[in-house]
């Protein structure tokens, strides 16, 4: 099928919303009976031998139902391919949202808790006869969380194609979807704030845990989210997250920046670090090194500037300050994610590993 506005079987497509070679994904409608029209989004993949598979995933995903997951309404194949047609959810991702706004933790922690909700209602879906069905995501990424204007949070991706490999095949596939936990505290740890609470770190070490089994299932990670919420005293409304997608979508052209001031304030804390004796002011230099960790945080600056940080945890090490060596692992890891380097950053997350954190991950 040609990228671009025209008539695929009963669909009319209105904008291509991603292209990628051979994968297209488009904003489209359904004309049904006496008119009535039905906004849809349109996966298209161009690739015949893919055909059957793509058709029947979507099919197996069709079953899921849930306030919290954009429900698969179609499948069919197409010249040279397949398509899968979703819920059209009017809004934007979360990822847009991260890069146009700076999103407070309480809100992400929100919309992350009522994504392990859909996560955690797909692991343990059964059919008629009661047998689990398997049903895991496997490609979870911040553009796939979008927020709609009505307040509502969704999961997309189930049962679509992708422009590569999924990273589950049949026989890959963990049977409680511990794989999706892993790289959702992935997500979370990529957008966090660094004023978020310590329990939101221990949760991120719990689902970057080395051994699937030690992974918290996703119920576990929605109720330790929303623990926190209710500790701290926050509550975010649908109202909330529909005026921040209003604000979203009124200025379109706004991109998150690393702002100067942060930049200036990174390099004068290294410089302040390099004058000084560490073993003379102890204290000062690890709450710099701190401070430093938190300010390339905020610019986003990923592990290009981080080397001071490796310093400074070692310092921490070498002289037994265990709390302070934890937050610099914490620290690293956020950056790693910041970068796409998952594997990075789960070893970091294992550096940071406490016990409390081991008897949440066995919660599940």
């Amino acid at each position: 099928m040609p990228i671009g506005e025209g008539r695929f079987d009963d669909y009319v497509i209105d904008q291509t919303l991603w292209a990628s070679p051979g994968l297209g994904v488009h904003h489209a409608h359904v004309t049904g009976i006496e008119g009535f029209e039905k906004p849809v989004v349109l996966w298209c993949v161009e690739a015949k031998n893919t055909t059957p598979n793509v058709i029947e995933v979507a099919r197996r995903m069709a079953v899921l139902s849930h306030s919290n997951i954009a429900q698969v309404l179609d499948a069919g194949p197409m010249d040279d391919g397949a398509f899968v047609a979703t819920e059209y959810v009017p809004g934007v991702s979360l990822r847009r949202a991260a890069e146009d706004l700076e999103l407070g933790w309480p809100l992400l922690v929100e919309v992350f808790a009522q994504v392990s909700n859909a996560l955690e209602y797909a692991h343990t879906r059964r059919d008629a006869e009661g047998r689990l069905l398997r049903i895991v995501h496997g490609h979870l990424s911040p553009s796939r969380v979008l927020l709609g204007t009505s307040g509502d949070i969704k999961l997309t991706g189930f049962g679509t194609p992708t422009d590569g490999p999924a990273p589950h095949r049949e026989g890959q596939r963990t049977r409680e979807g511990r794989d999706d936990v892993a790289r959702l505290g992935a997500m979370l740890e990529e957008l966090l704030p660094p004023d978020a609470p310590d329990e939101v770190a221990s949760i991120l070490v719990a689902t970057g845990a080395e051994l699937r089994e030690h992974r918290p299932r996703a119920a576990a990670v929605r109720h330790a989210l929303r623990r926190i919420l209710y500790n701290q005293g926050q509550r975010v409304s649908s109202k909330s997250i529909a005026a921040l997608v209003a604000r979203v979508q009124a200025a379109p052209s706004a991109r998150r920046r690393v702002t100067p001031e942060r930049s200036v304030c990174a390099r004068e804390i290294a410089i302040t670090l390099g004058a000084i004796d560490p073993f003379e002011d102890l204290g000062r230099s690890l709450r710099l090194y701190t401070k430093l960790g938190t300010q390339l945080i905020e610019a986003r600056a990923g592990m290009r500037d981080a080397h001071a940080l490796v310093a400074g945890l070692d310092l921490a090490d070498s002289v037994g300050h265990d709390d302070e060596a934890r937050q610099l692992c914490m620290i690293l890891s956020q950056l790693c994610a910041q970068d796409g380097r998952l594997e990075e950053s789960l070893e970091w997350r294992r550096r940071a590993a406490l016990d409390p954190i081991q008897t949440l991950a066995r919660t599940g």
